[in-house]
Formats: C-alpha cells, sequence, structure tokens
C-alpha cells in the first residue's frame, strides 16, 4: 500500500506531462534561446546502480521537476530529506510565477567514497538556465550559465522504498564558482 500511494503522484505528473499541462516545455538543444518553452523531455528512468549514476539520475528529475514544478518526479532519486529542499525552491518559484529550465553542460566526478552506510561523490558541474513564466510559458530574462562544486552524499534508500537501486541522493552541498542569478 505504501508504495502505491508513493508512485501515485510520479504516475499523476507523468499523466499531466503527456497530456500537455506542464509549466514549461523545451526540445531542441537551442531551446534556451527561442521565445517560448516548449516540450520538456521526460528523463531516462532512474539508474541508481553506482554513486555516479545515481548522481546524474539525481540531476535529469531534479531538473525536470523544477521545469515541471511538480517535484515528485525526482523523489524516486532522493530521500526525503534532500526532496523538502527540491519542493522548497519549486515552491518559491511558483509564488514567482516561473519555473526553471536547466541544462547540465558537464559533470565532472572527482572522488568518490563507498561505505557500507553510504557514499560521497565529488563534482564539478557546469549548467546553462533561464526562467519562464508559469502564466505564459515566456522566457524571464537571459539565459545564464554557471559552474559549482559539488559534494553528493548518498545512502540506501529507507526499508519499503520503491526506489529502484542501492543508492538515493541524502544530501547535497553546493558552491558556486561563479555569479547565480
Amino acid at each position: 500500500m505504501h508504495r502505491s500511494r508513493r508512485l501515485l503522484p510520479v504516475l499523476i505528473a507523468l499523466s499531466l506531462l503527456l497530456t500537455g499541462a506542464s509549466c514549461g516545455e523545451q526540445r531542441d538543444s537551442d531551446a534556451l534561446e527561442l521565445p517560448k518553452a516548449e516540450k520538456v523531455d521526460i528523463p531516462a528512468a532512474p539508474d541508481l546502480r553506482t554513486p555516479e549514476s545515481a548522481v546524474r539520475s539525481y540531476l535529469d528529475w531534479v531538473s525536470y521537476a523544477y521545469a515541471t514544478a511538480v517535484s515528485d518526479s525526482a523523489s524516486l532519486t532522493a530521500d526525503s530529506y534532500e526532496m523538502v529542499r527540491v519542493d522548497s525552491y519549486i515552491q518559491l518559484n511558483r509564488e514567482q510565477s516561473q519555473c526553471l529550465y536547466q541544462r547540465l553542460e558537464s559533470l565532472e566526478t572527482s572522488l568518490v567514497s563507498v561505505s557500507a552506510s553510504d557514499a560521497v561523490v565529488t563534482a564539478r558541474e557546469t549548467w546553462r538556465y533561464r526562467y519562464f513564466s508559469i502564466v505564459d510559458n515566456s522566457w524571464i530574462g537571459p539565459v545564464h550559465r554557471t559552474s559549482y562544486e559539488a559534494t553528493y552524499t548518498l545512502v540506501p534508500p529507507p526499508a519499503g522504498s520503491p526506489s529502484p537501486g542501492p543508492w538515493i541522493v541524502f544530501e547535497v552541498r553546493a558552491d558556486p564558482l561563479d555569479e547565480v542569478f
């Protein structure tokens, strides 16, 4: 019963997206330059088999959550502790009548340590991003680019979790290397 309750919001979000009811949409590699947002692509199924692949899946699904304003869509890749942060950011953007479209340009992991209870991945990542209006899907402001040094702490999913892998993101600490807008 717990598994079906946890999957229900994800299934609802996916059905809304398939019917065209999303906060914003994107498609091609130049989409950040277009005056209107287009269709947001649904990421590949989460790959949580290794700490590195779990981080990449987390970034893909959180980006999707930010663009669609549906935080539950990232819930299979992160612990509830981290999902509070993701949901808070989405709620802040909703209050400002905007969503965030972001695209990961590069991800370089530099350290991976694994123990029985957790894993730590450090990475340098570069993003392009742009906000858009919830009201009419028009872009708000210019495209921005920024880089971060990030540390991801991963843990095994809790017992009974619908998460498909041995690793989910518990906490993210990111230090910007450039100005963030």
